[in-house]
């Protein structure tokens, strides 16, 4: 959500330009002065955010308001700081506050649409932007996060239409092609998926999440090597990053490398000792080796961290079968079918 909250601050802090507001005297000199002191205002807040001062750009709006209370460009600006400084209740009454007098303006639309989203409150905020873009708000960003909410709501076909709008109005959109990659997975259009990875890695050549999910794909595709490829890009550029190596280490083992497989496995357990998925995967590489009490081991270890962990224990009932352990391994198959792995029944029914 960090990364999409900085593509909502760029948006609109670009956004702000120079404008003059209605004043609310009713004297004609005193509205001249009041017209004018509210531009110099506003004008400074503007300046104050295109310099980065956000701070000081809230107190030249608050001082904008002294003069025009309900103005909506400044009430819109000031909306949007409070938004960057997670203010939600703030930035939600100065936009009702739009809406109530001017229930045209589509970017207070989707300013709430952004607020309700940030409070994980997806039919409200889909709600909003469908409100925003059918008064005329069709900027990238408001395609791009109704796509993101259509997802969300498992609204595929039209997530998917809503990105590529996104797109067709910024062919530079990385995070667009990103998130229909990941709706054209969902709907099993792999080919479609791995074209939007590939372009969103090449828009943006540090985009970890690209390089991690393409390599996901690519192993679903068969394309193993393809697959480490990505992950190695991915380690190269977060070196740290332990799902990776889990991931690159299973490419490994999908590939029949069980040493590579086990170098990865570790590298991921080191990062993150609790990370109980590699301690399962070092188990089944350990196994595919014929290395058995070890397999055991690491199972056991996978199954110390997370006990319901129904894989972990049908895989040490595999591994204490070829031990000859037939006791052990009918109480790991009993406890990994409690778990809901409805295929152990199979092999609880030979415990019979």
């Amino acid at each position: 959500m960090n990364r999409l909250l900085g593509c909502i601050l760029v948006l609109f802090f670009l956004a702000a330009g120079e404008l003059a507001a209605q004043t609310v005297s009713a004297d004609p000199v005193s509205k001249l002065r009041n017209q004018r002191n509210y531009a110099q205002a506003y004008n400074q807040a503007i300046e104050a955010i295109k310099a980065g001062d956000y701070s000081q750009a809230a107190v030249f709006l608050d001082k904008a308001l002294e003069y025009s209370a309900n103005a909506p460009e400044a009430l819109l600006q000031r909306a949007k700081i409070f938004l960057a400084y997670q203010d939600y209740d703030a930035s939600l009454q100065d936009v009702e506050t739009i809406l109530k007098n001017k229930p045209e303006t589509g970017e207070a639309w989707y300013l709430k649409g952004i607020l309700w989203m940030m409070r994980d409150s997806v039919p409200q905020a889909l709600q909003c932007l469908n409100e925003a873009i059918r008064r005329n708000y069709t900027t990238e960003e408001a395609f791009f996060y109704r796509g993101v909410l259509k997802n969300l709501q498992g609204e595929y076909n039209g997530a998917i239409y809503d990105f590529t709008m996104a797109i067709d109005k910024n062919p530079n959109h990385a995070m667009a092609f990103h998130e229909r990659a990941s709706v054209r997975r969902l709907v099993k259009d792999l080919q479609g998926a791995l074209y939007d990875y590939r372009m969103a890695v090449g828009l943006d050549s540090t985009f970890l999440a690209a390089y991690n999910n393409m390599g996901q794909l690519k192993m679903i595709l068969g394309d193993f090597q393809g697959a480490v490829d990505d992950f190695s890009r991915t380690i190269r550029l977060d070196p740290a990053n332990n799902q990776a190596y889990n991931n690159r280490g299973q490419a490994f083992y999908l590939m029949g490398d069980y040493p590579k497989a086990v170098e990865d496995f570790y590298a991921a357990v080191v990062i993150d000792s609790a990370y109980a998925a590699a301690w399962n995967n070092l188990g089944n590489a350990y196994a595919k080796m014929e290395k058995y009490e070890e397999a055991t081991n690491y199972y056991t270890k996978a199954l110390q961290i997370d006990s319901g962990f129904a894989v972990a224990w049908l895989n040490r009932g595999f591994v204490n079968e070829l031990l000859g352990k037939l006791e052990n391994a009918c109480s790991d198959w009993n406890k990994a079918l409690s778990l809901g792995r409805m295929e152990a029944g199979k092999y609880v029914k030979e415990c019979k």
